[in-house]
């Protein structure tokens, strides 16, 4: 019971560590785009307004590809290892491993 106790300790705090980190990097790039919108409605000048939506744009990508990741690793983690054969009805009706 002990030696349990000891284990989901050490798992909640590998958990708290993962939430502070994912957190940090998902609220990096929104609040970076927020900065940017702000900008850009203050704006007037053309080549400004498109670097600001390129900079915009080249954060929102990394974000799209971190939450990406995060999916990737969830599944993955999920992912028990075993192979499953398809019948012939599996296959026929598009299933997947």
């Amino acid at each position: 019971m002990r030696r349990q106790n000891e284990e989901l300790t050490k798992i909640n705090q590998e958990l708290d560590r993962f939430v502070y980190s994912v957190s940090h990097d998902l609220r990096a790039p929104v609040a970076s785009a927020l900065g940017l919108a702000d900008l850009m409605g203050q704006e007037t000048d053309l080549s400004e307004l498109h670097e600001y939506n390129r900079v915009m744009e080249k954060n929102l990508r990394r974000l799209d590809r971190f939450i990406a990741d995060i999916l990737d690793y969830s599944r993955n983690a999920r992912f028990d290892g075993r192979i499953h054969q398809l019948g012939r009805r599996g296959a026929r009706d598009g299933a997947t491993v």
